[in-house]
């Protein structure tokens, strides 16, 4: 029986027939424990073979094991918590963010499948968004599947999330991986080739959706944060032009005016004087 390291509380996230997912914490980061109860012994041992592997674009696994919940065994597994996976999103994914999302995916596939492994589970649901990273669900991984299989659950998530903007090198990956012959589908290193031979043309994201991504998102897929299902920050308005006036040359100053000179003062008219003759 194995005793859970991380902090309390946990809160439900989600309550299957058979497993239950709880949000919680661990070393002050977000975390999921998934504990189920279907076949126990199998699942613990999966778990423990996942939590072995190392890959940017894997979920990382912090521990798993054994444990007991009402007095029924279940096996349990600790896990980095994503912001968001691609089952939430809203609309159909733009050309540019399925190639943000399909690159990354196939890299921790090519992974998965050269250590031995497969993924088991690709579909959106485990196509998840860690700030401006896309992680792929470890809890999935098992050596029990084909890894062609895992090309065809990329295909179909292809298909579900772009919807109407599957175009170009993106539709033609998604039609061969899912192939109906196996030996048809493309390796994850094919599948990511196919895009440099012929880029997407670029799609305008849609002002008026909740997004990552941007991608990637990212991105989620969100400077390239993926939130593809949060609403876009308003663009910042821009700071008022402040109109900083030229310095206009200034006239010459007016010299200082001379006070008016005093009229001079009226010479008065020379008096005549009558001189009388003298009388003899």
């Amino acid at each position: 029986t194995g005793v859970l390291t991380c902090a309390l509380p946990i809160s439900l996230m989600h309550d299957g027939p058979a497993a239950q997912v709880y949000a919680t914490q661990r070393d002050g980061s977000p975390a999921v424990v998934k504990v189920s109860r279907l076949n126990p012994q199998t699942l613990a041992a999966r778990w423990h073979d996942a939590s072995t592997l190392s890959h940017p674009h894997l979920i990382r696994i912090f521990e798993s094991g054994l444990c007991e919940l009402n007095g029924t065994a279940h096996a349990y597994v600790l896990m980095e918590r994503a912001d968001e996976d691609l089952s939430h999103v809203d609309r159909a994914l733009t050309a540019d963010e399925g190639v943000e999302i399909l690159k990354p995916t196939c890299e921790a596939l090519s992974y998965l499948h050269t250590h031995g492994f497969a993924h088991g589970g690709v579909k959106p649901s485990n196509i998840m968004a860690f700030g401006s990273t896309v992680k792929l669900a470890s809890d999935t991984v098992t050596h029990a599947v084909e890894p062609t299989e895992d090309m065809r659950g990329l295909g179909s998530s292809l298909e579900a999330v772009l919807r109407e903007n599957l175009t170009g090198q993106l539709r033609e990956v998604a039609r061969r991986c899912g192939s109906q012959d196996p030996r048809q589908r493309p390796t994850p290193e094919q599948a990511v080739a196919m895009l440099s031979s012929a880029p997407a043309v670029a799609q305008p994201k849609p002002a008026s959706s909740r997004v990552i991504l941007g991608v990637v998102a990212a991105g989620a897929l969100v400077g390239g944060v993926i939130l593809w299902n949060r609403t876009p920050a308003a663009a910042p308005t821009p700071a008022p032009q402040v109109a900083v006036a030229q310095p206009q040359p200034q006239p010459p100053a007016d010299p200082k005016p001379e006070p008016p000179k005093p009229e001079p003062a009226p010479k008065e008219p020379a008096k005549q004087v009558e001189i009388g003759r003298a009388h003899v």
